[in-house]
């Protein structure tokens, strides 16, 4: 009796996580869950942030509230998130997606649901040594870049793709790009060419083009 005893505390000092040790692998924080709950809680130990991947079935209308604690939870902290997909933060999901939780300085991290009423969701997470650059640390997306073509994630770009085929023209002050027109060229304006055909040789006279004798 007393060896299987100690067979047994051999075992949970084997599987227990020690206080200021990460826990490894893929946890699960809730599974399929239907219900508001804490659920389970990861070890941080000295991670410097939980990558947190969400699923959710069943018309789910409920709230994850990403949480970090010192204590295990006898108090709690708001976790602010950064999203995989955009780089936008938040401190809670409420559809499919993965996050990136800074948690350096606390020792565990959950993802509690609240508001549900419909469907289920499952978290898992995995604790990780890697740091995600700031979002301060990004290109702002309302900055005046020049495209080829539009995009969904920027507010105000222009795209080149919107200008008609020619000759771009610089503004200068706003850096405006626009077609230029033949009083843009150098020595302008100049006789517009579009839709025939030359007969004979151009001449410059006295600031005019001219169509000689061929």
């Amino acid at each position: 009796m007393v060896q299987l005893r100690l067979l047994l505390l051999c075992l949970v000092l084997c599987f227990a996580v020690l206080p200021g040790q990460a826990q490894q692998g893929v946890q699960p924080l809730q599974t399929a869950a239907a219900t508001n709950a804490n659920g389970e809680q990861v070890s941080c130990g000295d991670a410097a942030g939980v990558v947190v991947t969400i699923t959710v079935a069943g018309g789910f209308d409920g709230t994850v509230n990403f949480e970090k604690s010192l204590d295990g939870f006898t108090t709690s902290t708001v976790a602010l998130a950064t999203k995989e997909s955009d780089q936008s933060q938040a401190t809670t999901a409420t559809a499919a997606s993965s996050w990136y939780v800074p948690v350096a300085g606390f020792n565990q991290f959950r993802a509690r649901i609240s508001g549900r009423t419909a469907g289920t969701c499952t978290v898992i997470a995995r604790v990780t040594t890697y740091t995600l650059a700031k979002k301060g640390n990004l290109a702002p997306a309302d900055a005046t870049y020049i495209t080829q073509t539009a995009n969904s994630t920027l507010t105000a770009e222009q795209a080149l793709s919107a200008l008609s085929t020619g000759l771009v023209k610089n503004t200068t002050g706003t850096g405006v790009l626009s077609i230029a027109v033949s009083s843009d060229l150098p020595g302008g304006p100049y006789l517009p060419l579009a839709g025939g055909t030359l007969t004979g040789a151009l001449l410059f006279t006295d600031n005019t083009l001219d169509i000689g004798a061929s």
